[in-house]
């Protein structure tokens, strides 16, 4: 599997030939930088999130097309679905509303001291940056005493059911199926008023 930086770089050099006839400094006119930068996005320099959806604005591409991997989709003759990108996307929503309710765990800082990575991984965890490494995601999610799974559910799922976790888990057992006996509970009422 590709690198984001580089299905980013392959696809602005997709751009830069079909639209802008191959030259860079076309192409950095029609997304208003200087030449030099698109020189080095193309010679590897990453290109960012912020970036890329400003070039995807200025060349009237999809939101996240320069973030798919066109070439493998099409080889493989398959529609081409943004799931990794979507995914990042939820993670970076959770991960923000757990940031802000957090009085201890507010920064970017904070958040990378507490789990033992870099604060570069946690701003490309909340700028929904899919090059996050799942050990990575994961050690962040345990900072703040979540599991991992918690992270990728959208805070609007309906099929979730909102609570502290936390606080869950250390309910001795009988509390816990007390609770699942209610769930259950409730649902039988529905099914029964059916």
């Amino acid at each position: 599997m590709k690198a984001i930086s580089e299905i980013r770089r392959q696809n602005l050099i997709a751009i830069m030939d079909k639209d802008y006839e191959g030259k860079q400094v076309l192409l950095a006119r029609a997304i208003g930088v200087l030449p030099n930068l698109v020189s080095r996005w193309i010679s590897g320099k990453g290109i960012g999130s912020n970036a890329a959806r400003d070039i995807e604005e200025k060349t009237r591409r999809q939101k996240y097309w320069l973030d798919t991997d066109h070439e493998s989709a099409n080889e493989e003759q398959s529609p081409i679905v943004s799931v990794p990108h979507e995914i990042g996307i939820i993670a970076a929503r959770n991960l923000d509303s757990w940031m802000r309710a957090s009085k201890t765990l507010n920064t970017q800082a904070r958040v990378a001291e507490k789990a033992g990575v870099g604060a570069a991984t946690v701003k490309r965890c909340l700028d929904g940056d899919g090059g996050i490494s799942l050990k990575n995601l994961n050690l962040i999610v345990q900072a703040f005493g979540r599991q991992t799974y918690e992270v990728l559910v959208p805070a609007d799922d309906r099929a979730s059911i909102n609570y502290d976790r936390l606080s869950y888990t250390q309910l001795p057992e009988e509390e816990k199926a007390k609770i699942r006996s209610f769930i259950e509970f409730v649902l039988q009422q529905h099914k029964s008023n059916k």
